[in-house]
């Protein structure tokens, strides 16, 4: 790929403005789908009792949702937002960085801004990747701040031996995850188990307006070098915030999640969501966890999984 190219996505930007609110059903809609049943999402009375005073959506949701977008589809069945990458290259989500400011509600209507922060080649095992770095800023009706994400995401030319970039050519940050060992944990989270289907990966791809076919068709699928149906990155990181607000309680608040991807799930995959406390500070009533996705035949899912979350004044203790 020419410099020039890979220069051109440098500071692109692009918003959008959401045409309505996020709505109860879309987010008793995306519980459902990813098998969340805390009553947070779900029963208003139970979610009145909360400091939140009402339904919030699941934290990850409006990072995930493309309901903002009003495009149309393409042929891969996308809808959502996609940089113009030069044409022949494929796609694959390397992780994200999410960083919330406060729940989303039913009411909020979102405007979501993108913009490139890094892009730029490096060498893979199957011919050059080209690394897409974007901060995504995802503001109320009023334009106060809900969320940040960092998503990173690898392109690989198609043809050859190519499809889609392999999970040994995504990005590998230094940490723990790469042989620096890890300080004994204060606590353990309870293990979640998930059995992904392919049930559960459509009614996802409906709950987050994300129609891509690699997540459903398998023929689609084969035709761009993978065994079959792959499940969407982004609804892990559902799982692992399912698996941090299960421990800490309605009342917490999840104020970072990030992950990196280190293998694909496929439908039939029984996976593991593991976490462990790292650090607390008492003053703030924040625990920093360690988190991670297995899958069969103990193969890691993620790397790199961290969470901060915010425990309430009347919330467990730690120390």
């Amino acid at each position: 790929m020419a410099q020039s190219e890979v220069e051109a996505l440098l500071g692109k930007a692009v918003t959008y403005v959401a045409p309505e609110e996020l709505g109860r059903p879309s987010i008793r809609y995306f519980a459902v789908a990813v098998g969340d049943n805390n009553p947070l999402y779900l029963d208003e009375t139970f979610a009145a009792g909360t400091r939140w005073g009402g339904i919030v959506a699941p934290p990850t949701l409006i990072c995930e949702t493309n309901q903002y977008a009003t495009g149309s589809y393409r042929d891969d069945g996308y809808v959502g937002h996609q940089w113009d990458t030069p044409a022949g290259y494929a796609g694959l989500r390397g992780g994200n960085e999410y960083t919330f400011y406060r729940p989303a509600r039913p009411d909020d209507r979102m405007t979501v801004e993108w913009r490139v922060a890094e892009a730029y080649e490096r060498p893979g095992s199957s011919g050059p990747l080209l690394c897409v770095v974007s901060d995504v800023a995802y503001r109320d009706a009023e334009g106060d701040m809900l969320a940040s994400n960092r998503e990173t995401m690898v392109y690989r030319r198609q043809g050859g031996d190519g499809g889609r970039p392999t999970a040994q050519e995504r990005p590998r940050p230094d940490d723990a995850s790469s042989g620096t060992p890890a300080s004994e944990p204060l606590a353990r989270l309870p293990e979640l188990k998930k059995h992904v289907t392919l049930t559960m990966m459509v009614a996802y791809a409906g709950a987050t307006w994300d129609f891509h076919r690699y997540h459903y068709d398998g023929d689609f699928a084969r035709e761009a070098g993978l065994p079959g149906p792959v499940v969407d990155g982004q609804m892990l990181g559902a799982f692992l915030a399912q698996l941090v607000v299960d421990w800490a309680g309605p009342e917490a608040f999840l104020q970072r999640l990030s992950f990196r991807l280190a293998s694909a799930v496929y439908p039939g995959d029984h996976l593991t969501c593991r976490g462990e406390v790292a650090g607390w500070d008492p003053t703030s009533r924040t625990a920093t966890l360690r988190l991670g996705i297995r899958g069969p035949a103990r193969r890691e899912v993620t790397r790199s999984a961290s969470a901060v979350v915010e425990l309430p004044p009347n919330g467990r203790e730690l120390l």
